[in-house]
């Protein structure tokens, strides 16, 4: 994946917010722009990771997720449900997501390792392209 991607946040559960949240500090400065669900919003940007909040689906205000999603504004999604067997508004908001990366051929994660691998090995390529400009 290339640098200065547009990136939706929709993690749910704590636990998988604080796992994500080091590597996400990591490349927060390297012109990645972060969307993010309210709860996800509210969480990274309390601990210093810049993200504009997007209103889901099944919420009234701008920016609304279907408008962004139909605009196929977004590089890459990550969408983590809180309860992925339960039957919720959560879980319409993320079909309706996850269908769209599908349709949009947006690249998806819907897995919080996979999601962590990911932000890693661009943490690591940021770290290692500062490395290389300090040598110049």
């Amino acid at each position: 994946i290339e640098h200065k991607k547009t990136v939706l946040l929709s993690i749910g559960r704590e636990e998988n917010k604080e796992r994500a949240l080091p590597f996400l500090k990591r490349i927060k400065n390297d012109g990645h722009i972060f969307y993010a669900t309210d709860n996800t919003h509210k969480f990274f940007e309390r601990y210093g990771v810049p993200t504009t909040k997007v209103y889901k689906i099944s919420e009234h205000g701008t920016p609304n997720l279907r408008d962004l999603l139909n605009r196929d504004v977004f590089d890459l999604i990550v969408n983590i449900p809180t309860h992925p067997d339960r039957r919720t508004e959560e879980s319409t908001d993320g079909r309706f997501i996850r269908q769209s990366a599908v349709e949009t051929g947006t690249t998806l994660i819907t897995d919080i390792t996979v999601a962590q691998t990911l932000f890693e090995k661009l943490g690591k390529r940021v770290s290692q392209e500062e490395t290389q400009a300090a040598l110049l």
